[in-house]
């Protein structure tokens, strides 16, 4: 049996523009969570949000035990390093937050 060597952190988005700053990345903790964390700020987030809120942050929490479910909503097999499918899934798509995703597809999040 071999076992596959796991990234810890991988960046989705890290972007600077006319629009402000949007940064999300993941990161698989000790312990077995992976975290998905983002960060928007700027004008981007004021023309959502109304005037006067210029950040927003959110985060979303995938347990250990929750990880082979995550690694199917992405398309992946048993094994399969779940960061790598992250970042995939995000290149691949239209770039939308993946917690989105996966909370859709029924990974408890």
């Amino acid at each position: 049996m071999t076992t596959q060597a796991h990234v810890a952190f991988v960046t989705l988005r890290d972007l600077d523009d006319a629009d402000g700053t949007r940064h999300l990345e993941a990161e698989w903790r000790m312990g077995g969570a992976i975290v998905i964390e983002g960060r928007d700020v700027g004008p981007g987030v004021e023309r959502f949000w109304g005037e006067g809120n210029r950040c927003y942050e959110w985060e979303w929490a995938i347990d250990a035990e929750a990880i082979p479910a995550m690694i199917a909503a992405l398309g992946g097999a048993p094994g399969d390093d779940p960061l790598a499918l992250l970042k995939a899934f995000y290149d691949a798509g239209d770039q939308r937050d993946p917690g989105i995703h996966l909370q859709e597809a029924g990974v408890p999040i």
